[in-house]
């Protein structure tokens, strides 16, 4: 396994990650040794400070809103409409309800529910 390189100026509330000519502020990171004594970094260091070594270097970039989308697009095709279906039906007991506002309700729960596991 090929080690990345990486300059870490640890300081409280942001941290600048270099690695190569990458630099990154403002990251939180957590640094840990393995077994064979090789830094592990995901990019919360509240000390002051420079790290230099190397060790396996895992960059995590916020989504975009295409990935957001898309991840919503999969997560909605991956539904079970016979098992949706009971779910908003249950939930239309009077005719003043809109099928479509009532399924969004229930789209969004089971979304919640997705999220908290």
């Amino acid at each position: 396994m090929a080690l990345t390189p990486f300059t870490l100026a640890a300081a409280p509330g942001g941290s600048t990650l270099t690695l190569g000519e990458h630099v990154f502020e403002g990251v939180t990171v957590t640094v840990a040794v393995d077994g064979a004594g090789i830094p592990q970094l995901t990019a919360v260091v509240s000390a002051a400070g420079a790290i230099h070594g190397e060790g396996v270097v895992t960059v995590v970039t916020e989504p975009t809103e295409l990935d957001i989308l898309t991840a919503l697009a999969e997560w909605l095709e991956a539904l079970d409409p016979g098992s949706v279906i009971p779910l908003v039906d249950a939930r239309l007991v009077s005719m003043s309800q809109h099928p479509v506002a009532e399924t969004l309700l229930v789209l969004a729960e089971l979304a919640r529910e997705a999220a908290h596991g």
